[in-house]
């Protein structure tokens, strides 16, 4: 059984390192086969707002978003994901950023037309949908709440 460290402190007063709960919960008889970090690896990833969605004049699969990123002027970003709509909440891998296994995002051109970055699912942030319960495997990771500019990993 997975358990989030996050909701284990929701449930009791722990104030310690993740490394010294796994320990110590090992030393009272609960098993603990390993833990992780859901952040690791991953940099300037933020929570995004689909501001416009509009299909793409070069290619019939993608299409061009503006998203407010919580920078002074909207992002442009293009994708093939088709599960977003305007307003949903998604993280964004913006330019310059990491995600897991240390692939590199950099703003690019798909088919003549700049992105600004790339819209994450649930396996480019390193998670599956037993992490992210309402996630779908094969789409954008849609967010329920979030502040728009903010690090994903909070």
């Amino acid at each position: 059984m997975n358990v989030s460290y996050r909701w284990l402190k929701e449930y009791t007063p722990v104030d310690a390192a993740d490394k010294t709960v796994a320990h110590e919960l090992n030393m009272t008889g609960t098993e603990i086969k390993g833990f992780r970090r859901m952040d690791e690896g991953i940099s300037n990833v933020v929570v995004c707002k689909i501001l416009s969605i509009e299909q793409h004049p070069n290619a019939d699969k993608l299409v061009v978003c503006m998203v407010d990123a919580g920078e002074a002027e909207p992002l442009q970003i293009v994708t093939g994901a088709k599960n977003m709509k305007v307003g949903d909440l998604v993280p964004l891998a913006k330019h310059k950023s990491t995600l897991p296994g240390g692939v590199k995002i950099e703003r690019g051109k798909l088919r003549g037309v700049v992105s600004n970055g790339m819209f994450c699912g649930v396996e480019e942030l390193g998670l599956t949908v037993n992490d992210y319960p309402d996630a779908i495997s094969d789409g954008l990771l849609i967010l329920k709440e979030g502040v728009i500019g903010r690090d994903i990993r909070e």
